[in-house]
């Protein structure tokens, strides 16, 4: 039988022991450790931008504080009244706080990632997409997280406007936009494996009601070419506890305020708010929250809306 004072001593080396430990969860060492990542998507509007505008749009992100920031429209270069040549991107790294590192730089839809998450680069690619009067191309990012083990894949992407015209005879914006949702859809599904998570954000330029959108979350065939979606996929918004009903807009209604276009507003050009900025997942993300950030910090910033879903790991 051990004595008293030795089993004394025994426990107090137990709780010594224990006290310094190193916690799995906290410092990423045990794969089954749960936590959430957050994703942001935004198309910015690099028409009319100006300095403003970068400031308000890099006050978002940093508000927010997303894992993983895709945005549309960062480019166009251009000359300041001071002389120095700048751009979208150069306006919004001076601006945002030194959290983010942007992927794809020369790209009019790069990727941020927050310097402080728990997800570690594995791989990238950028793969040009079915034309679109220019070059349309999805880039995407390839990650591990350091505290779930679990793997992931993000793409951005613009889509193909529906309502850019083409001579008769050719194929349409909308068929366009079709073919391009099917090339994205292929190049997820030779990534496939099983427990990857994979995200297709972006500015689809596709409305609840469209074909491509049909295509994509309701195993709807695309008139264009009759194929059917291979995955299982589903809109965040519509997966997030809590969210019923219609998917609100994602364009922001208010925009002739900002940037008036002659004697004719957006609302006269049938430029009216469309739900058309998607986080689409595969079905068994684990989807804890999703928002479309319609506020006051957002309204009268671009011609669309930030999207943000968060994702229990």
């Amino acid at each position: 039988m051990t004595s008293r004072p030795a089993a004394v001593l025994f426990l107090g080396l137990v709780a010594v022991a224990a006290h310094f430990a190193p916690d799995l969860n906290a410092q990423g060492g045990g794969s089954s450790a749960e936590h959430t990542i957050k994703l942001l998507t935004y198309n910015v509007h690099q028409d009319d931008w100006t300095q403003q505008r970068a400031q308000q749009v890099a006050a978002i992100i940093d508000h927010q504080m997303p894992d993983i920031v895709t945005l549309q429209e960062v480019g166009i270069d251009r000359l300041n009244i001071e002389g120095p040549w700048t751009s979208v991107r150069s306006d919004l790294e001076a601006h945002l706080s030194d959290d983010y590192e942007f992927y794809f730089p020369e790209s009019l839809d790069p990727i941020l990632a927050r310097k402080g998450s728990t997800l570690r680069w594995l791989d990238e690619g950028s793969v040009e997409l079915f034309d679109c009067r220019f070059p349309r191309v999805v880039n995407w990012l390839r990650f591990a997280d350091s505290v779930s083990g679990k793997e992931l894949v993000i793409y951005n992407v613009h889509l193909c406007p529906w309502v850019m015209p083409y001579p008769e005879g050719e194929l349409s914006a909308e068929e366009r936009n079709q073919l391009e949702a099917n090339e994205l859809v292929e190049l997820m599904e030779s990534h496939g494996e099983p427990g990857l998570l994979q995200f297709l954000a972006g500015d689809l330029n596709a409305v609840p009601e469209s074909n491509t959108i049909q295509y994509l979350l309701h195993d709807v065939a695309l008139p264009v070419n009759g194929r059917v979606s291979p995955l299982p996929l589903a809109d965040t918004w519509a997966m997030a506890p809590g969210n019923v009903g219609p998917k609100p807009v994602t364009t922001d209604p208010d925009l002739d305020s900002l940037m008036p276009r002659g004697d004719i507003t957006f609302r006269e050009a049938g430029i009216v708010p469309f739900t058309l900025d998607w986080i689409i997942a595969v079905e068994h993300a684990d989807v804890e929250a999703a928002e479309v950030l319609n506020n006051d910090m957002t309204q009268g910033v671009s011609d669309h809306f930030p999207v943000t879903a968060t994702v229990r790991l």
